[in-house]
């Protein structure tokens, strides 16, 4: 069947044709003008791809972007949850000057003074310990001096103690080294010769080791061993607690202190607790303790003057954990130090 189409005069004289017949500019066109709808077709396929791949990447950093400010805000919350924390230690701290002339393990600043409580959307847990409680090695100073010779025995005996006897001469000489402002000593290569800033840097002491430092569990035994870390500070007056020290330390201050007697020194102060250094005469068995030793209350106090606070905070984000430093002067406190770990 035939369809006739309409073209212009110079096509023909009849200016009708048939649907088959065409002119070669004629195709030409059709060609062109399909080629152009081809084209057009591929570059919005290609912009269509475009854009949804820039809005799956916008999705993408939308979603980071929000779990990283989740993240911050839960790192800023659990940094003020600390310091909130803190402050109310500081707090018992002082209520505590008011009430005891003498720090106790039985003073309401003593232990876990905040256990899980509840701030807002975040949870909070403070430890309270006073640095005198510690062995004073920042009294390894200056060499030489009285203090300085009794705080190098007592860091022996607290080796020895922990079970570490072979090791324990060199290393209390090489720590005493490490820390005393002179260069005179076997151990002084690399040494800064002064008071470490954190506990962590005794580590680089030649002759510690983790094991030593941390403690250890025995694998046959079972047998957990404290860690050297646990009984020394770098904060303090330089004397120890004779109401809040462990045993360990206890033992360490003295030769004519076993551990008998300081499981008797714990037992008495349970019950009362010491006034003064000379008070340790009334426990049983240590009633000539200060003429054995006579130096030793020159090294034991019952006032605690500086505080280690432990804090960790926990949110639906995360932990933010650390510990302050707080000095207690005429029962004002000070923030002296802060390290988040």
């Amino acid at each position: 069947m035939w369809r006739c189409e309409m073209f212009s005069d110079n096509e023909g004289a009849s200016g009708i044709r048939s649907a088959g017949e065409h002119t070669a500019s004629e195709l030409l066109f059709r060609v062109r003008k399909g080629g152009r709808k081809g084209v057009a077709l591929i570059l919005v396929m290609i912009l269509v791809s475009v854009l949804v791949v820039v809005v799956y990447q916008l999705s993408l950093s939308v979603g980071v972007e929000r779990r990283r400010v989740e993240m911050e805000k839960g790192r800023v919350c659990g940094v003020y949850g600390a310091r909130a924390a803190v402050s109310l230690a500081r707090a018992y701290l002082e209520k505590d000057a008011k009430s005891n002339a003498t720090d106790a393990l039985s003073d309401c600043w003593a232990g876990d003074v905040i256990k899980g409580r509840q701030f807002g959307d975040t949870k909070v847990t403070v430890t309270i310990k006073d640095a005198e409680r510690f062995i004073p090695l920042q009294d390894l100073q200056k060499s030489g001096t009285p203090s300085y010779v009794r705080t190098r025995t007592a860091v022996k005996r607290l080796l020895r103690n922990l079970g570490w006897e072979e090791e324990a001469s060199a290393l209390a000489n090489s720590l005493a080294d490490w820390i005393d402002s002179d260069k005179k000593g076997d151990y002084e290569v690399g040494t800064p010769n002064k008071v470490p800033t954190i506990l962590e840097d005794l580590l680089r002491v030649p002759e510690m080791n983790e094991r030593i430092f941390y403690g250890y569990t025995n694998p046959d035994t079972e047998e957990t061993v404290r860690g050297f870390r646990e009984f020394v500070t770098l904060y303090g007056m330089g004397r120890v607690n004779i109401n809040t020290a462990p045993k360990e330390v206890l033992m360490a201050m003295s030769a004519y202190i076993d551990e008998e007697k300081a499981d008797a020194i714990v037992d008495y102060r349970r019950e009362k607790r010491f006034v003064k250094p000379t008070d340790l005469a009334k426990v049983p068995g240590l009633e000539m303790i200060f003429k054995r030793d006579p130096s030793l209350k020159n090294y034991l106090t019952t006032v605690s003057t500086y505080f280690i606070v432990r804090f960790e905070t926990e949110d639906t984000v995360g932990k933010v954990k650390g510990y302050a430093v707080i000095r207690r002067v005429a029962g004002k406190t000070a923030l002296i130090y802060w390290k988040e770990e």
